[in-house]
């Protein structure tokens, strides 16, 4: 992939952004942009709140080069590839889900996991891949959970009160 200079001076204003976003600590280990095979930041050794607990390897965030150095960010798309967590941390990541609270630097439209993690203490946790999209107000618009060996996926779409849930099994 093309690189570009070390993007190590704007990793502070990354976290801060993310931070924000979030409502959590976020740090950022290294950060790097490429151009090919299509323009994305790639963000590297990502941990996510305040005892570190979620631990992200890879983070790619599709974003024109234009939105490094904008104010505002439009960003298309932001795949986590293999997060961890324990069973402790997955109420605060799914409240990320809702409409961020104030002013926000980043607009995203949409959420992938691939190979997510969660331990569950006593069981093996199983791999699960949830795609999540977001409306213009940056709430939860739907998302998609399915089990990375493919058995099970739920279909989940916010509405007037509660939401929609579609399962499909094998």
């Amino acid at each position: 992939a093309l690189q570009f200079m070390p993007l190590t001076p704007w990793v502070a204003n990354a976290e801060r952004i993310a931070t924000e976003r979030l409502g959590e600590t976020v740090t950022i280990g290294k950060m790097r942009y490429s151009l090919f095979p299509a323009p994305a930041l790639t963000l590297e050794s990502v941990t996510v709140g305040a005892q570190q607990d979620i631990r992200i390897p890879t983070v790619r965030v599709d974003m024109g080069i234009a939105d490094l150095f904008s104010e505002t960010k439009s960003i298309g798309a932001v795949e986590l590839q293999a997060p961890a967590l324990d069973q402790d941390a997955l109420g605060r990541v799914l409240a990320w889900a809702g409409a961020p609270q104030g002013p926000q630097r980043a607009a995203i439209e949409r959420v992938a996991v691939r190979g997510a993690r969660v331990a569950v203490r006593g069981m093996e946790p199983p791999g699960v891949n949830p795609d999540v999209a977001f409306g213009a107000d940056g709430g939860l618009a739907k998302a998609r959970l399915a089990l990375a060996e493919g058995s099970l996926t739920a279909d989940v779409v916010p509405q007037a009160e509660g939401a929609s849930l579609s399962l499909r099994g094998s």
